[in-house]
């Protein structure tokens, strides 16, 4: 466990001598503050898929009532299709941190697989620094893109003509809520590696007994 120092606090660790001029020490456990802020990421991105999958409900919901609008009374819905096309960018980056948290992005294990704990945890920990700093690249470049088209009041001349600033602002944010998981993957990876952290090992399985029937 991690132990920080902070000062104006009358209460000392044991053990320690105090001064008569000196600030009081407090110790500080660091390792509370991270399982804190652990558990507002871990909200955040419940919140986030939880808005994916009312995000994916309504479009599905306005593609087939367009489809339907389309062929049944030839008036089609003008701005479904803009609409969809905002829609999934929202979705994807508002998912993407929790899909990582739950391990669930796309992995090719040919290598890895035959990798060792410690060795796996040690490529993993390389493969997600680069990956964070993708995203942070996606979170700097993204605000300063988002401000520009703010400021400058830009749009693309559809028919609902929204500013591009409302649509492109979710790939910062989406970003930056990456690149916060990607550091808790790398600090669980690190204490994997460290032998912190004992990955759970699945029972082998049973072979299944053959059945036999008989015959007359």
């Amino acid at each position: 466990m991690r132990w920080g120092v902070r000062l104006g606090d009358p209460a000392l660790p044991p053990n320690t001598s105090r001064n008569p001029g000196a600030q009081s020490l407090k110790l500080v456990d660091w390792g509370d503050y991270l399982k804190q802020v652990s558990k507002i990421l871990d909200g955040i991105n419940r919140a986030g898929i939880i808005l994916v999958g009312i995000i994916l409900v309504f479009i599905m919901l306005m593609v087939n009532t367009d489809i339907f609008m389309r062929y049944f009374f030839n008036r089609p819905i003008i701005w479904s299709v803009e609409i969809s096309e905002n829609a999934l960018l929202f979705a994807t980056f508002l998912g993407a941190a929790w899909v990582l948290a739950k391990g669930k992005h796309v992995r090719i294990d040919t290598l890895t697989s035959r990798l060792s704990r410690r060795g796996l945890a040690l490529f993993n920990i390389a493969t997600y620094v680069l990956c964070a700093l993708v995203t942070l690249a996606f979170v700097w470049y993204g605000s300063l893109v988002t401000l520009d088209h703010y400021r400058r009041g830009l749009f693309v001349p559809t028919f609902l003509n929204i500013p591009n600033a409302y649509i492109l602002f979710i790939i910062p944010l989406g970003s930056l809520l990456l690149f916060l998981q990607f550091l808790r993957e790398i600090n669980k990876s690190w204490q994997i590696w460290r032998g912190h952290i004992l990955e759970e090992v699945p029972p082998p399985q049973q072979p299944e007994k053959p059945e036999y029937i008989e015959t007359t």
